[in-house]
């Protein structure tokens, strides 16, 4: 509202300022008139906050999709969903508001880029502490590749999970990215086409919104990993000191981590989305078994009249001897 009063200021200071003042002024009102047209200005159920519908329509329910593969990637992409759920409300699109959402996005990447290269780079630090990668090197004459012995531990195996995840995080990272950065400079028009071109028919804003949540999503998980690779190198291949150096560190650790997460729960709206999630699982669960039962009673119950059917026809009783004889 300021740019605009200084705008029109500078209209009526200006050379020939009638002609600028009388533009600026309808243009501006001309925006005044189009966003009433759109929040139902005065009107009964005019809208009054920007991020709730006007319309009597029920809001898409989260589909067994959505459901399954959240939990598995630590409910981002519900965030996302719901980001984009309230950017995209009745279909309308505020340029401001689009910008900001993706320039987020485009910062939260670039973070975890630069975090998953980052653990991309301890991994492989990791993997060359001896006693991580076990083989029959020491003390055996080796003449040939063929007589080289690898056995795969259980640190290394997790450390090669978390490698894989650094790289997954590390390429869906650069390929948003770039696929993404030139949005963010898309007016409310080539927003709205590229929020419906990737509206899926059946699941809606899912996919991307699942799309958007994989970065971060493999980041956690290649921590996560990481943290067990080094766990298990540390209680199974060291000696009893180290041993009990990491349990103490790890129990006195732990305690706060799990504090934080719940503190986080508490002061946001995550716990809601586990909540939701739980109600979304049972409802698709019971409709997952119910549907292939009805189609089977169906089944069975088009097979019933068939099988009367294929009864032999009774056939008609038989005429005695003596009757013939008396009706020839």
């Amino acid at each position: 509202m300021l740019k605009m009063m200084t705008l029109v200021k500078n209209a009526r200071e200006a050379e020939n300022g009638v002609e600028y003042f009388t533009a600026a002024t309808t243009r501006l009102l001309s925006f005044f008139a189009h966003w009433r047209f759109l929040y139902f200005h005065g009107q009964k159920h005019a809208r009054l906050e920007r991020d709730k519908t006007v319309y009597d329509e029920p809001l898409r329910e989260r589909t067994l999709l959505i459901t399954l593969v959240s939990p598995l990637l630590f409910l981002a992409p519900e965030v996302h969903l719901r980001d984009l759920g309230k950017l995209w409300m009745d279909e309308i699109i505020i340029e401001t508001v689009w910008r900001a959402f993706m320039a987020k996005l485009l910062e939260e990447w670039q973070d975890v880029v630069l975090w998953s290269t980052v653990m991309l780079t301890a991994n492989v630090g990791f993997l060359a502490i001896p006693g991580v990668v076990i083989t029959n090197l020491s003390g055996v004459a080796i003449t040939s590749p063929s007589q080289l012995r690898i056995l795969t531990s259980p640190a290394q195996l997790a450390s090669s999970l978390s490698i894989q995840a650094s790289i997954g995080s590390i390429v869906i990272g650069l390929l948003l990215l770039r696929h993404n950065r030139t949005k963010k400079k898309d007016g409310p028009a080539g927003a709205a086409t590229y929020l419906s071109s990737s509206t899926h028919r059946r699941f809606g804003l899912e996919p991307l919104a699942i799309t958007f949540s994989l970065p971060w999503a493999l980041l956690m998980w290649s921590m996560v990993t990481f943290s067990i690779a080094l766990l298990v190198l540390c209680f199974y291949i060291s000696n009893m000191p180290t041993r009990m150096v990491i349990a103490v560190s790890t129990f006195t650790s732990a305690p706060p981590v799990i504090v934080c997460v719940v503190i986080s729960w508490l002061t946001s709206d995550d716990g809601e989305l586990w909540k939701n999630n739980l109600v979304v699982f049972k409802r698709s669960g019971v409709r997952l078994f119910v549907r292939p039962l009805k189609r089977l009673q169906q089944q069975i119950t088009s097979h019933l009249p068939r099988l009367h059917n294929t009864h032999p026809a009774p056939q008609s009783p038989s005429i005695p001897m003596a009757d013939r004889q008396n009706r020839a």
